[in-house]
């Protein structure tokens, strides 16, 4: 009996591992690691194939029905910002809080949208589905498999489709669309990369996919929330009124481009230039196909109508006009003004961190759609002065340098480490983390891996070569020795991408096979090369800042007053000329200026609030940054901002503040029997000062309590307070947290174990009545209190958070130590407060806070 190929599902003779129908490699493991192997049995019927595509939110594995003996395709969920695999398991990871809870909602509606697609078994323009069930963790469709290319795949190749063709190849999407929103169900991502064109010629829509939608509350993956040029801009909004006709929109969008071969512009893009100049910058189609017929040149207009009032309802109305006879008449739109609160949060914030979708928040900032007051605080997005981090892990050294690159930022590679999993010259961790901001031309720092790191000696003659980039010159000589390889040639050269005296290059690579003894040349780093500072005073700001940035430089621009200078013309630079300097240095440049300067406030530490009225209070606005990552900053605090504190500014100008979300979240080992139960216990009384201390959870000892099976290895499990445990590997921690305790005035001191978060409360202060007395002690006497015979007096000293009662009292002050409030001498007669005076102080209360350290070990 033949062998099937897990590629193609194909019978072939032979012993060999290759097909020879579609060449894959059937003993092959995944190409990516948090992809299941071919040959997994799901279900106790379905076996794996290869991924034959995937996602942000899942993966599609080619995979053959045993009872059925047919060709499926199966799609696993998978969303990546909520899971993961540990290589070669098939048991998927969930990564803990929130986002577990997004993860479980979103496979809820996987599993519930498929069972109701499942009853359409007759509809031809919809891929049928056979199966749904959930396993390992997560859920899994099983599907038709289909055998072609991707309409988009299609259009590159043959560039555009007749008019005719292309309303008959969409026929049958059209038809059962109309079904499917007679059942309240809606695609939301027709495009042409979901519409699949079979070797039959066919044509299917693809990839429902309710989990997009389900899993987008804390999700920054804009593509599978909006598809520019296809999504219409009620899918913008995160109140956004969604129906039949969010469909049509982009169901036109997709017939527009095989007509024409275009692609519509951004509908956001779209109704911000209508807005400000009255004109729809979308080209008619019969502008660009002189020969389209008026009836299907009307319908894609109405069709594509910004407005929802002013767009084709449904489908049956979209089909009949493109048939119509006489052509149907045409709806110009009418666009009412944008709302911007109804823009959700990711989108404000994160727009331009996505290519596809980077210019839309800066045009329409550019023409005014969206439009601040200078001291209104508000979420935005990113300044032309900031760029966002990219997520580079994963990918090679190279790529993950063009990819910083392209960002405005600096990469520098620091180190390698030693992996099992990560290929050899792959970034395993970059900091700051992918999401944070930065100024342009910060430095971001890789860390590489160097691959399992076996270094074996010669065999008959012959060595392999060690990989050694990023070792020391030192640690690469003693790799090569052990490799039975002669001392390197050493060659040096400057290179800003990889930390000085590391390894940038080896003459021969990792793996290759040479002769015993055999001499290598070695490339060392002498870090970036140097350049001479150049003189900026004397001209505008603006000048100096873009001479500056294009040579690299991080410029940060404070303002003072200088007679001898222009107005906004720089006269100081904290580096002076000629000095040498390299791409990432900071730079501060004064720049004169004759409006009213303050000092900006030190709000690094603060809670969100805090820190916004703080500078509000001082006549700054401010802007909020919240996608900061940070090990030191706790989650809400304020981690850095821009212009750091101490700097003078324009009163009136912005101040971004970077607020910290705490640390990222570890992975979550999930299995029958859980690690550890990450909910917080419940107190009744909130711990007092007194009592933080010992509030702390007890220390774990080491007791394994889960066993699985990872490639055909057991892993015994346990967790520890300790950040390190003899024997065991770490793989993953967590924090724990207690309540908060009450507020109080009594100062509390934060560390590794208590959180303190502190608040300032606005109250007021009295002075009460007051008796005096002679030296002699014989008599008392009420004295004027400018009566210089009294020497002591007696008062009462109060603070007052409500103004309805005392919460301080003192007896026997001296009253020149406490000159810090008045006290006209008239009122040490009254009884009451006529003394009123407005006073703030501040109260802290705190939180126990505890590591647990997750550990894993091979099982003797």
């Amino acid at each position: 009996m033949g062998k099937r190929c897990l590629g193609c599902m194909e019978i072939y003779d032979g012993e060999s591992a290759t097909c020879p129908k579609c060449g894959f490699v059937n003993e092959e493991k995944a190409e990516e690691a948090i992809h299941m192997n071919p040959g997994t049995l799901l279900n106790d019927r379905y076996v794996i194939g290869k991924v034959i595509g995937y996602g942000g939110f899942g993966v599609t594995y080619i995979a053959w029905d045993e009872k059925l003996e047919q060709k499926v395709a199966i799609k696993e969920y998978l969303p990546s910002e909520f899971s993961t695999r540990i290589p070669g398991e098939s048991t998927v990871t969930i990564f803990t809080g929130d986002k577990k809870e997004q993860f479980n909602g979103g496979k809820v509606k996987f599993v519930e949208e498929a069972k109701k697609l499942a009853k359409y078994q007759n509809e031809d323009g919809i891929v049928k589905i056979f199966d749904a069930f959930e396993e390992n963790l997560t859920a899994y469709i099983v599907m038709e498999y289909l055998d072609g290319m991707t309409l988009s795949e299609y259009l590159k190749k043959n560039k555009t489709i007749d008019e005719d063709d292309a309303v008959k190849m969409l026929g049958p999407v059209m038809k059962s669309l109309i079904n499917i929103h007679s059942d309240g169900l809606l695609h939301r991502d027709i495009a042409p990369d979901n519409v699949f064109i079979t070797k039959k010629g066919e044509c299917k829509l693809i990839d429902f996919g309710a989990s997009r939608f389900a899993t987008t509350k804390y999700s920054r993956s804009l593509t599978v929330i909006v598809k520019p040029g296809y999504s219409p801009e009620e899918q913008y909004r995160s109140r956004g009124d969604q129906g039949t006709y969010t469909d049509v929109y982009a169901l036109a969008a997709t017939l527009y481009k095989m007509i024409t071969g275009n692609k519509t512009p951004d509908a956001m893009v779209r109704r911000a230039k209508y807005e400000n100049e009255n004109v729809d910058i979308l080209v008619p189609p019969h502008k660009i196909k002189k020969n389209i017929s008026k009836s299907i040149d009307v319908a894609l207009l109405n069709a594509l109508n910004v407005s929802i009032e002013d767009r084709t309802k449904d489908v049956e109305t979209f089909m009949k006009e493109l048939n119509a006879d006489p052509p149907a008449k045409r709806k110009y739109g009418k666009i009412k003004k944008i709302d911007f609160y109804e823009w959700p949060g990711w989108l404000k914030m994160a727009v331009s961190a996505v290519a596809s979708l980077i210019t839309i928040f800066g045009i329409l900032m550019l023409v005014g759609v969206i439009s601040f007051k200078s001291n209104y605080s508000k979420e935005v997005v990113v300044p032309d002065n900031i760029s966002v981090v990219p997520n580079v892990e994963g990918l090679g050294a190279e790529d993950a340098i063009k990819e910083i690159e392209k960002n405005k930022l600096i990469a520098v590679q620091t180190e390698s480490v030693e992996s099992e999993y990560i290929e050899a010259g792959q970034v395993i961790i970059q900091d700051p983390p992918s999401g944070s901001y930065m100024d342009v031309n910060g430095v971001i720092n890789l860390v590489i891996s160097s691959g399992s790191g076996e270094i074996t000696g010669p065999v008959n003659g012959i060595s392999t070569v060690p990989y050694l980039v990023l070792d020391t010159k030192e640690e690469a000589e003693k790799k090569l020795e052990k490799a039975g390889l002669g001392k390197p040639e050493i060659k040096e050269e400057y290179n800003e991408n990889v930390e000085k005296g590391k390894v940038v290059s080896q003459s021969a690579k990792a793996g290759e096979k040479i002769k015993e003894g055999t001499v290598i040349t070695l490339v060392i780093s002498l870090g970036a090369k140097s350049f001479k500072m150049p003189d900026v005073t004397g001209l505008s700001e603006q000048d100096a800042t873009k001479k500056l940035t294009d040579l690299g430089l991080v410029v940060s621009v404070q303002y003072k007053k200088s007679d001898n200078y222009d107005k906004d013309v720089v006269f100081e630079q904290s580096i002076g000329k000629d000095k040498d300097v390299k791409r990432g240095d900071k730079v501060l440049i004064s720049v004169n200026s004759n409006e009213t300067l303050v000092k900006v406030d030190n709000v690094v530490g603060m809670t969100k609030e805090n820190a916004i009225k703080t500078l509000e209070k001082s006549g700054f606005s401010v802007s909020v940054l919240e996608s900061y990552y940070s090990d030191n900053t706790y989650k809400g605090k304020v981690a850095e901002q821009s212009p750091e504190a101490g700097l003078t500014q324009k009163k009136g100008s912005s101040v971004i503040i970077y607020v910290s979300k705490g640390v990222k979240e570890n992975v979550e080992t999930t299995s029958s029997t859980p690690v550890l139960n990450n909910e917080t216990q419940n107190q009744t009384n909130p711990p007092t000062t007194e009592q933080i201390q010992t509030a702390a959870p007890a220390q774990t000892t080491p007791s394994p309590q889960e066993t699985t099976k990872r490639a055909g290895r057991e892993y015994e499990y346990t967790t520890s307070n300790s950040s390190s445990l003899s024997g065991w590997e770490q793989y993953a921690s967590d924090v724990q947290y207690g309540n908060w305790s009450g507020w109080t005035t009594k100062t509390i001191s934060g560390s590794s174990t208590l959180e303190v978060e502190t608040r300032t409360v606005e109250g007021e202060s009295y002075t009460q009545s007051i008796y005096g007395y002679y030296t002699d002690g014989t008599n008392f006497y009420a004295s004027s209190i400018d009566g210089m015979a009294l020497q002591y007096c007696e008062y009462i000293k109060t603070s007052i958070d409500s103004k309805t009662g005392m919460v301080q009292s003192g007896n026997g002050y001296r009253l020149a130590d406490n000159t810090y409030l008045y006290y006209p001498s008239e009122v040490w007669f009254l009884l009451g407060s006529e003394n009123k005076k407005t006073a703030s102080h501040t109260e802290y209360r705190s939180r126990t806070k505890t590591m647990i350290y997750y550990y894993r070990r091979y099982k003797n």
